[in-house]
């Protein structure tokens, strides 16, 4: 199984991956990884198999695309050999395409990429911040190209352009995506299934917040009942922890510790009651 794709159900794509060979392969590379990584994948030759018709995967999969697009996509995937097809249909007239990934492919396509990255910094710091200009301008034009049509998250190329030009002590740290699939099952066992526009909300916010923090607004905004826009309740928590400095767990548990002390005193002092407080028991 290749390092740069996930497990789990919810379809979470790797930004890098998606720059590399384009959003809507990297779309279709995480759904046959997550299938080939099920019960229902079957092992032929030693490598796991995984079959489907352009319409299963349409139906099944991908029902926000076409039916062309699952076919460019995974087409273009085919070309540029980061999955194998074959046919282990028991009948002859079956041209039902099975699938598998070529593992070794899509690691030496992000290991190039990778060392391009390297070369052109090393390039950069020679030649000095008029050719660093020049660089990232063609990288994030190269980005853009590749992801504006599938409306990829923006950020995802103009942060490589913040990590240069932006001083470091302005600059906002950006997470992994470890616990990104802890974040999906939380979601997805509070609210349901996340729609695009909320996987993207997730993903950017475990990439600027952190899991742990992103899974706690969404305990706490799980908490409201009749919530009709989760995700806005949940971008609200995390704004406010934003603008409040509350970057850790521990600082937001402090935060709302204090929050509740108050109302833990209210409730423990006894009611006054002036008319009782004058009464004569030895009268």
């Amino acid at each position: 199984m290749g390092k740069w794709l996930f497990d789990s159900h919810p379809i979470v794509v790797d930004r890098e991956l998606a720059a590399v060979f384009g959003l809507n392969e990297a779309i279709v590379l995480q759904q046959i990884n997550y299938w080939l990584n099920s019960k229902t994948a079957k092992t032929v030759n030693g490598r796991k198999w995984i079959y489907n018709s352009y319409k299963q995967w349409r139906d099944d999969n991908f029902p926000f695309w076409s039916l062309a697009t699952v076919r460019r996509a995974i087409e273009s995937c085919e070309k540029k050999g980061l999955i194998i097809t074959a046919n282990y249909n028991k009948a002859g007239f079956d041209k039902t395409k099975w699938y598998s990934i070529d593992y070794d492919a899509v690691d030496r396509g992000m290991s190039k990429r990778c060392a391009q990255n390297e070369q052109t910094s090393c390039s950069n710091c020679a030649d000095g911040a008029v050719q660093n200009e020049q660089t990232y301008t063609r990288d994030y034009t190269e980005i853009t190209s590749e992801t504006t049509a599938a409306s990829w998250p923006a950020h995802s190329a103009a942060e490589s352009v913040q990590s240069e030009s932006t001083p470091a002590s302005e600059a906002t740290p950006l997470r992994n995506n470890e616990g990104m699939n802890e974040v999906f099952n939380s979601w997805t066992n509070t609210w349901g299934w996340p729609n695009g526009i909320i996987t993207t909300d997730l993903t950017e916010w475990v990439h600027k917040y952190g899991a742990d923090i992103v899974q706690h607004a969404i305990k706490q905004a799980a908490e409201t009942v009749g919530l009709k826009k989760p995700s806005k309740y949940v971008a609200s928590i995390l704004d406010r922890y934003d603008r409040e400095h509350l970057t850790t767990i521990d600082d937001i548990k402090a935060d709302e510790q204090r929050h509740k002390q108050p109302q833990q005193n209210r409730r423990k002092q006894p009611p006054t009651d002036p008319d009782w407080q004058l009464i004569d028991h030895f009268s």
